[in-house]
């Protein structure tokens, strides 16, 4: 993204007074801009954008999320895993947040919390990650069904059972991410960031992969979409992913080559490190080893298209990722996102 500062210092080279003075009329009248032709409408009383209002408009995503109901609603994988049969119990709790829309920026950052970001403000845990980068984006918090530590810690008697439910939750949530997303309403014309901690990366992956499927007109592969004349094709991309302490493992690297190739215009940023106990508990349960304890490799055409972060020399543990320190290491020297 180009500086707003140093863009506008180029064109006009006056007192700094009068160069503050035009700068914030500028942003005043893009805000605005922004404002009233790009922002949907909002639910007044709890200030959050209406998901399903936004999925249904679009043929492609109402679909897919209307087959992903059907799905869930019906077969009995509600219930086997102790979440509430009826869908709308669970659409309930997913919501996408803004932090701060009165932000000039051409790209757009989502936010997803792990499992257990029930227990706390979502603010607090990603404070420092979105100081760091001020102005430099507008942030979006994805909210999804969740628990708290102590629940989880509780239930680790449950063993797979618990740990699969908690999966599945994530899995719905990226999907439904990846029709937000597809909808091309929120955030359309804008470059797409997702950032995601421990399980939220489980939700990343799935809209990652969903993504990929509208992209390549698959939709739900068992159902695939069929479209008409009328109907545009188009493909929605995202331009950087940032996992911190991923809770999830990429199955099929093969297939995850595709998937992350063609979604993913510039960077794959994993942070990772082996002091994570947390992950280790999930290691044990679904006997595969989360990106958040190693490296992922899977050979790519594109040189860097993934790069690994050691936090292991820093001390982090699951629960003690210093987000200003992440984010200052993943941004680089251009302290950009």
């Amino acid at each position: 993204m180009v500086n707003l500062d140093r863009r506008l210092k180029r064109k006009i080279k006056i007192e700094n007074n009068f160069y503050e003075l035009l700068k914030d009329l500028y942003i005043s009248d893009i805000n605005n801009l922004i404002k009233k032709n790009l922002y949907p409408s909002k639910n007044q009383e709890f200030k959050f954008y209406d998901i399903e209002k936004i999925i249904l408009n679009n043929p492609k995503t109402k679909a897919c999320y209307m087959d992903l109901r059907e799905k869930f609603s019906q077969s009995g994988c509600f219930s086997i895993f102790g979440i509430k049969r009826d869908f709308t119990y669970f659409e309930k709790f997913i919501e996408l947040v803004p932090f701060e829309e009165n932000i000039f920026s051409n790209t757009k950052t989502i936010l997803i919390s792990g499992y257990t970001n029930e227990e706390s403000n979502p603010i607090d845990k990603w404070e420092d990650f979105i100081n760091y980068f001020k102005k430099e984006t507008m942030f979006y918090y994805f909210n999804w069904p969740s628990s708290t530590l102590p629940k989880v810690i509780a239930n680790c008697w449950r063993g797979i059972t618990y740990f699969e439910k908690a999966t599945l939750r994530a899995e719905i949530c990226g999907k439904i991410l990846a029709y937000i997303i597809y909808s091309n309403t929120i955030f359309k014309n804008f470059q797409i960031n997702l950032v995601g901690f421990s399980l939220g990366n489980h939700v990343i992956k799935h809209c990652i992969k969903e993504l990929y499927n509208l992209n390549h007109n698959l939709g739900n592969i068992n159902n695939p979409i069929l479209l008409t004349k009328n109907e545009n094709i188009y493909q929605i991309n995202l331009k950087n992913i940032i996992f911190i302490a991923g809770a999830t493992h990429l199955k099929k690297r093969y297939k995850w080559k595709n998937y992350l190739h063609e979604t993913i215009i510039d960077k794959c940023k994993n942070c990772h490190t082996d002091n994570d106990w947390v992950l280790g508990i999930y290691k044990f349960f679904m006997s595969k080893i989360p990106i958040g304890l190693e490296k992922v490799n899977i050979d790519y055409e594109r040189k860097n298209l993934i790069e690994n972060y050691d936090f292991h020399k820093y001390g982090f543990g699951h629960l003690s990722y210093k987000m200003d320190l992440v984010a200052e290491i993943v941004s680089g020297s251009y302290k950009e996102i």
